[in-house]
This record gives C-alpha cells, structure tokens and sequence, in this order.
C-alpha cells in the first residue's frame, strides 16, 4: 500500500513539474518556476515558440515584470525581433509603463521596427501613451523614422489632433 501511494505522490509530482514550459512561465509563472527552469534547461532562454514569440516578449506582452527582470539578468536578448516586433514594443503596446523603463536603462534599443516597420514610438503614439512617449524619447527613440505607410510619430499625433501628443514629438 505504501508503495502504491508513493508512486500517487510520485506521479502526481512529476506531472505538476513537466506541465510547464518556459512560454508558460514567460505568461504567468514566477523567478523561482523560471530558475529552476532554466537551470534544467538554459538553452531555452531565447528559444521561439511556434507563434514565433520569445519568453521575453511573452513576459512583457503579460506584464510579468519580475520574470522580464530576470529573464534579462539570465542573459535574454533584449533587441530580439519577431515579426510582431520586440520585448520593448510588446511592452509599449500593453501599456506596462515600468517594464518599459527597465528594458531601457537596460540598453533596449528602441528605434527598432517590426514587420510593419513601426516603431515603439509609432506604437506609444497610437496608445496615446504620453508617459511612454515621453520615456522613448529621453532614451533617443528616432521621432523621424517612418513606418510602412511612410508616416512617423508625429504624424500620426496631427492625425489625432492631440496637441499634448503632437508638443512631445516636436
């Protein structure tokens, strides 16, 4: 009976562990889940998933800071591009004002584009997202380059009409 039981615990054990994978953790699991994680498996760090996303992206996407911090302490690349478009956009996008400063003290480069070649200045700019903008440009986010439709951030902000968006393009 003992031994019956210990393989219940056992099996139950291991399923709970091997369900997760770093794209799960990236979403919602936490530094403890990720460094045991990656301790098993550091070669997943910048590995893509089949969307083609990063756990990095994914973590910023989610909002998950204090896996975004340790995922960039472990060594994920901060400038890693998808055709979505990189951690930093990711961030932009869902508005996670906090994460975004990290990835930029942290040497995020944010005149990167994506597919659509916009940048993460284009994207504050279309979120209306004064603080983020403002944040992109002190960390020498480019206000001239343009995106696929040959439009850059400020004139998307004339597009709007928003005279508070247009005066920190200019």
């Amino acid at each position: 009976m003992k031994l019956i039981l210990n393989l219940i615990f056992f099996s139950c054990s291991f399923f709970s562990f091997s369900q997760t994978d770093i794209f799960q953790i990236a979403r919602k699991g936490n530094v403890e889940e990720l460094k045991s994680y990656l301790k098993a498996n550091p070669n997943t760090l910048n590995s893509v998933n089949e969307n083609g996303s990063t756990p990095l992206i994914l973590a910023c996407y989610y909002n998950n800071i204090d896996v975004v911090r340790e995922l960039v302490y472990q060594g994920a690349d901060i400038d890693s591009k998808i055709d979505m478009g990189t951690a930093l956009m990711a961030a932009v996008v869902k508005g996670s004002d906090d994460i975004v400063l990290f990835l930029l003290e942290k040497g995020a480069n944010p005149n990167l584009k994506d597919a659509n070649q916009s940048t993460a200045l284009i994207y504050a700019t279309l979120f209306k997202n004064k603080e983020i903008m403002s944040m992109l440009i002190k960390y020498k986010a480019d206000k001239n380059l343009k995106d696929a439709r040959n439009l850059t951030a400020l004139d998307y902000a004339k597009q709007f009409n928003n005279e508070e968006l247009i005066q920190i393009l200019k």
